[in-house]
Parts: structure tokens; sequence; C-alpha cells
């Protein structure tokens, strides 16, 4: 099995007062690709090492983009780039969006995989190995799987 390359973590949160944003689940974009969903918390995309562009925003009323944030982050091979993402008081503002740390992609050469319903949902080393990633439900370990950045299916079974 081929060991995942690098990863983005963002991790996006909001004031309390701004607790209607939980129904507008925000959308990531990775140097200009279709915005794919994110989620209010903690994202983990595995990634190619090298320069990229991320965009963060929530979709007011589900289609006007808003408190859109951009950031470029360098990813070493091995690291995972740690991001966070806050929106502003008023929608039509830029959001904050900074880099806050690094991390190694693998803890003492051994994958991080979650083996509990304590793991925050994720992108995960895949424990089947057939893969570099899979998605962990929080509960459960789908069937959504990612090489070398592209995600396609395959049951866990």
């Amino acid at each position: 099995m081929q060991q995942p390359q690098a990863g983005l973590e963002i991790k996006a949160s909001f004031s309390i007062l701004f607790f209607m944003l939980y129904l507008f689940p925000p959308k990531i974009s990775i140097d200009g690709s279709q915005a794919m969903p994110g989620k209010w918390g903690d994202n983990l995309i595995p990634m190619s090492p090298g320069r990229h562009m991320v965009s963060f925003w929530w979709p007011l009323y589900w289609i006007i983009p808003a408190n859109r944030a951009q950031v470029v982050v360098d990813i070493a091979p091995g690291q995972v780039a740690q991001l966070q993402y806050k929106p502003r008081w008023f929608w039509f503002l830029e959001g904050k969006m900074q880099q806050v740390g690094v991390r190694p992609m693998l803890a003492g050469g051994q994958a991080q995989i979650p083996q509990g319903g304590d793991q925050p949902a994720g992108w995960h080393p895949d424990p089947a190995g057939r893969h570099e990633m899979r998605y962990w439900s929080g509960a459960a370990w789908t069937d959504d799987v990612s090489d070398a950045g592209v995600s396609t299916k395959d049951p866990m079974g």
C-alpha cells in the first residue's frame, strides 16, 4: 500500500451567536476546482504535496457565496497543513483563514486510524490497506476512498 502523501486539515468554527450557520454547510475549493462539500468543525482532505490555493466559504440561502476566504498553502510530503477558518459578522465581508500549524501525516511510522466512535469524522489512512485514505463517518468506515487525491467508492468488506 502506498502511504498518503500529504493532507490539508481545515478547522471551521463560528461564534455561538451565529448558530444559524449550521443550516448552511460550507464549501471548499482547492486550486480552483469545483466546490466540494465541507462541514463546520474539522475537514481532513488528502492532498498531493506542493503549493495549493485553498478557498472556503458558506452559501448564504444555499446559493450566495458568503465570507469567502482564500489562502495559499505549501504542503510538504508526509505533512498535514492545518488551517483555521472563521466567518465575519456580515456576509459580504471576507472570512478569516490562516495557517495555524503543520503536523505529520503519520505518527511513529504508523497510520493514525480511528477505532472508536470518539474520533472525528474525516479522511484517515485506509485500515484495509487497499487505498491511501478512507472516510470515517464518526461511527463507521464508509465506501468512500481516495488515492492521490482522487475519490472513488470501494466497500470496506
